[in-house]
């Protein structure tokens, strides 16, 4: 038995972004009279004011050197930085006496090397945020390889749904030493006032009549970007005032030039392709203007955080039935589900729910009771450190 509190060093390498976002809030919620509670985060020019204030941060970890993706250089670069970083939370958690290391982000190329170290002193717990990664920066075998071999030295995985804990399984072979379902936390920023909707449809030019579909996130393979625009030419024909909103830029691989030719025959004045990283009240214009979310991914793997942000302003969504988005939403009963890459379900899909207002009130009603319940961050800082208990043998002397 541990003595209360033990030492939780929370690790992200990140200094912005939604990974770091969700790591913050946690460490904010976690109790803190069982927990003492250290966030060790990439370098950090300006904390978001809306973030909560956190007495434990310690930024101290590099930046990765910037370099052409692909390249020798960005590859050993990379590599070196993996390690650094690595060391330094070494470092910490033994100048902390840290009971927990509770990694956000894998590195398989150097964490796997440092794991037996952090065994030595710490139980090393894992949210495996992405079964798989988006982008393989290794040969998918050798990256799945080297991924398992650290996963296999935690002393405990959390998964957000029970999907990606089966996809996890079927992927690296195994099944954890220990491990949890802890649904994913977002912030609540309650239900969007009509205001709020009609002042962001001014802000991007659009009428308050408009029904806007929004597509946001990064753009990679998967995404189902062509499953969004062929949907939305049907949704055309029959609701001549539809705009759909496209939001994120293109990762590695993404067919950019395809997507454009796909947008350009939509009818002018039907789209908008918004690029670049947005400040957080550019996304939250998005959102607020957004009638339904729309996420018709082809293949995932991970909890999706853009569905989180859709709930975190109430708003409908119409998802794929791939990785955990089908189970989470039907869970939710926060949208519709349809089969990935059917054009012509999605847009059946959307336009029921954009000619549907009782429909649209009934799925932000679910969404808000959801988010106040299922998501609030006490409700996940709490699964989250009765997990942590259990790994320790229960906590208290």
């Amino acid at each position: 038995m541990r003595t209360l509190p033990y030492a939780v060093l929370l690790y992200t390498p990140a200094n912005k972004g939604a990974i770091l976002e969700y790591v913050a809030h946690l460490a904010a919620a976690l109790p803190a009279d069982r927990a003492q509670v250290f966030l060790q985060t990439g370098e950090c020019s300006a904390w978001p004011p809306d973030w909560p204030a956190l007495p434990g941060r310690v930024s101290n970890l590099a930046l990765p050197s910037p370099a052409r993706y692909g390249t020798l250089r960005w590859a050993l670069s990379r590599y070196a930085w993996a390690l650094a970083n690595g060391a330094r939370r070494l470092a910490l958690a033994r100048q902390l006496k840290a009971d927990i290391i509770h990694m956000q982000t894998v590195l398989p190329w150097a964490d796997g090397f440092l794991a037996p170290l952090e065994r030595r002193r710490s139980r090393v717990v894992c949210t495996v945020h992405d079964v798989a990664p988006h982008l393989y920066r290794l040969p998918r075998q050798l990256d799945r390889r080297l991924r398992g071999q650290y996963y296999r030295a935690c002393a405990g995985l959390l998964f957000h749904s029970a999907a990606n804990a089966a996809q996890f399984e079927q992927e690296y072979g195994f099944a954890p030493r220990a491990s949890a379902i802890v649904p994913h936390g977002l912030a609540w920023r309650g239900p969007v006032t009509e205001h709020q909707r009609s002042e962001a449809r001014r802000c991007l030019g659009l009428q308050d009549s408009q029904p806007v579909i929004l597509f946001f996130g990064n753009l990679r393979p998967g995404k189902g970007a062509a499953v969004m625009t062929d949907a939305f030419a049907e949704v055309r024909t029959r609701d001549s005032k539809a705009f759909l909103l496209v939001v994120g830029s293109s990762a590695p691989h993404f067919d950019v030039a395809a997507l454009e030719e796909r947008l350009q025959r939509l009818p002018n004045g039907s789209y908008r392709w918004i690029r670049g990283w947005l400040s957080d009240s550019e996304r939250e214009t998005c959102f607020h203007a957004a009638s339904v979310v729309v996420l018709p991914y082809t293949s995932f793997s991970s909890q999706s955080g853009v569905l989180l942000m859709a709930y975190r302003y109430a708003c409908p969504v119409v998802v794929s039935d791939v990785g955990s988005l089908g189970e989470t939403v039907a869970n939710d009963r926060s949208g519709l589900v349809v089969p990935p890459g059917q054009p012509d379900e999605l847009a059946r899909a959307i336009l029921h729910v954009l000619g549907d207002g009782a429909l649209q009130m009934e799925l932000r009603d679910r969404i808000v009771g959801a988010a106040q319940e299922k998501y609030a961050w006490p409700v996940v800082a709490e699964r989250t450190a009765q997990f942590y208990e259990r790994l320790l043998g229960g906590g208290a002397a």
